[in-house]
């Protein structure tokens, strides 16, 4: 099945190495438990351990483009909010949590060009672990807490103690930071908190940092944070920020189902033919009459990913070469094929990918059959359709025919795939008490389960630059 889906989309086989991982479903622990933490002595050390799972927690980062850039990684919000206001010694447990998760997934190897973006306090050059880190696509952010006041020198001698080390570096930039003028002229990326500026000051703090002298260093990059609506985007947007991050980006407000240049009735009744087990011939004068999707057929055949040593100039051929079962995935995933998408779309087709794909390699951990692996993936990616069309569910199943099992979870949360499907869903939440309690109700390690996000979201970015 994995070989199949990347073949698919002319993608080799490629494991994440983790270090430590046995196989599959053995997975080493990479996200370490806080109670396995030795607690701090000292002031504010109480609370630093749990006998609940740390989750790591991925925010979504568009560039200007509205393509998802990278990702803010941090520990589930709850520990992140009780370890942002301590003091240092107990800010470092926080910060050594994250910094072992990261460096146990390889996230360089897991965004290939997309950046990760770590939240972290500024004593973290001091952590060892930070050795462990990898060091491409990586930009330590360094967060210091409202009630600090830290030296603009001291503050330029440990970013410049990250850079030595090749990491790129940002900085979390707060209302009347001493550090503002030293974060501009030493720093890669500033990060500003928005929701509680208006236009004309995000503009201004726009026109600073470009106003600083930087010889020597790259252009500075300036990321909107917490961005919570549309309009504060647009509003960031036009004041020249470079990046975005927050709520917005999955809350689909003013949601219009997009335009495509696939007529997806036409796709949902191939697709119904296609389980009715229609014959190649049938299937291929379907797609003939839409000139849409034969360009598309024609061209991901002749792919020279595929290997083909001639050229295939007709759809019952192609057919052929295909398989249904690559079909109907193809197919399928044409159903969020969209014009001029914007960053809602990019989103939500990403998060279609990846709890498509999340749910297949977590089938296959629990050593299910490829066929039942397979129905998995498409209750992940059908999971999603009704924001992608603007349908409900319901009207949408009575269109494209999917198994009882399918439907039972999608409409109505019952049946063998309903826990597999709400633990997708979960994940994406990051609420670790929640994923514990699925993940053990699906016989699975939330370790595992981690893990496996970690490769969705490398496959499914994978499949997203394929697709542009």
């Amino acid at each position: 099945m994995i070989e199949m889906v990347l073949s698919l989309f002319g993608i080799r086989s490629r494991s994440v190495a983790v270090p430590g991982a046995a196989p599959l479903c053995r997975a080493a622990t990479s996200i370490d438990r806080l109670d396995k933490v030795a607690p701090l002595k000292g002031e504010g050390a109480q609370g630093a351990s749990t006998s609940a799972s740390s989750f790591v927690c991925r925010e979504a980062v568009l560039n200007r483009q509205e393509r998802i850039a990278g990702y803010e990684f941090s520990l589930h919000r709850r520990l992140h909010s009780r370890f942002m206001g301590e003091r240092d010694r107990v800010r470092r447990v926080y910060d050594d949590l994250l910094v072992r998760s990261l460096a146990s997934f390889n996230v360089d190897q897991l965004l290939d060009h997309r950046l990760a973006f770590v939240d972290v306090s500024p004593t973290i050059f001091l952590n060892p672990r930070l050795e462990e880190m990898p060091v491409k696509n990586t930009v330590i952010m360094l967060d210091v807490p409202p009630q600090s006041q830290l030296d603009p020198m001291q503050m330029s001698v440990q970013v410049e103690a990250l850079r030595d080390k090749g990491f790129r570096v940002g900085w979390r930039l707060r209302p009347g930071a001493t550090e503002t003028a030293a974060a501009f002229a030493t720093c890669d990326f500033i990060q500003v908190i928005t929701p509680d500026l208006d236009g004309l000051e995000l503009s201004d703090i726009v026109a600073q940092a470009r106003s600083h002298s930087r010889p020597g260093r790259e252009e500075l990059r300036l990321i909107a944070s917490d961005v919570e609506t549309f309009d504060e985007f647009q509003l960031c947007f036009q004041a020249g920020f470079d990046f975005f991050q927050g709520p917005f980006v999955s809350s689909r407000e003013n949601w219009h189902p997009p335009k495509s240049d696939i007529d997806r009735t036409k796709v949902i009744q191939i697709l119904n033919r296609l389980r009715a087990g229609a014959e190649t011939t049938e299937l291929a004068e379907a797609l003939r009459r839409d000139p849409v999707l034969t360009y598309k057929m024609l061209r991901y055949i002749n792919a020279p990913a595929m290997g083909l040593r001639m050229k295939i100039t007709e759809i019952e051929q192609a057919l052929v070469l295909l398989g249904q079962d690559k079909l109907y995935r193809w197919l399928s995933l044409l159903l969020y094929d969209v014009k001029g998408a914007g960053y809602a779309e990019h989103a939500l087709f990403e998060q279609a990918l990846i709890r498509a794909r999340l749910m297949e390699q977590l089938a296959l951990c629990r050593s299910m059959p490829s066929s039942v692996a397979d129905q998995l993936f498409m209750t992940g990616l059908f999971s999603l359709l009704d924001q992608m069309l603007g349908l409900p569910t319901e009207q949408i199943l009575a269109k494209v025919a999917v198994t009882e099992t399918v439907r039972d979870a999608l409409l109505h949360g019952k049946g063998p795939f309903a826990a597999l499907l709400g633990l997708s869903i979960a994940c994406e939440a990051s609420a670790s008490e929640e994923i514990a309690i699925l993940a053990k109700a699906c016989e699975l390690d939330p370790d595992v389960v981690n893990h496996e996000l970690f490769r969705a979201l490398t496959w499914a970015n994978e499949v997203g630059e394929l697709s542009r």
